[in-house]
């Protein structure tokens, strides 16, 4: 049970780490306010789009340590993950002041969750299966 409860939240942590790191970097780059959620401080939609299409990368990382991490089968890790990220990703905007295009809030949570899902899935057709028959 506390591997289970490590591996999600060390794949939680990556993507959050990850997500705050690549917004760090545009907002420097682009002059913005450093913000924790949102794109409309941006100036540009452009870094908006593509925040918004690295969670998908940023979900695949996370799983993948999910994957990693977990004790046998990281089936309910994996779900927890999803169902974490897709909540606090909805509950951010819920509590946020902020103006965001409708595209972003219904995209990024779902992106970083489809992450998850491919991560899941690559992780199971690079591991072996146990009940191979033998000829």
């Amino acid at each position: 049970m506390k591997r289970s409860v490590g591996a999600l939240a060390a794949g939680y942590l990556a993507i959050l780490l990850l997500e705050g790191f690549v917004r760090f970097i545009l907002s420097v780059y682009s002059g913005a306010n450093i913000t924790l959620a949102g794109v409309s401080g941006f100036p540009s939609p452009l870094l908006g789009y593509l925040l918004t299409g690295a969670g998908l990368i940023f979900g695949l990382i996370g799983g993948f340590i999910t994957c990693s991490l977990a004790d046998t089968s990281p089936d309910f890790e994996i779900l927890s993950l999803i169902i974490l990220v897709m909540a606090a990703g909805f509950f951010s905007f819920y509590i946020s002041n902020a103006d965001e295009p409708l595209w972003y809030i219904i995209t990024g949570p779902l992106l970083k969750a489809l992450g998850v899902y491919f991560s899941f899935i690559l992780y199971q057709r690079q591991t072996p299966t146990e009940n191979i028959a033998q000829p």
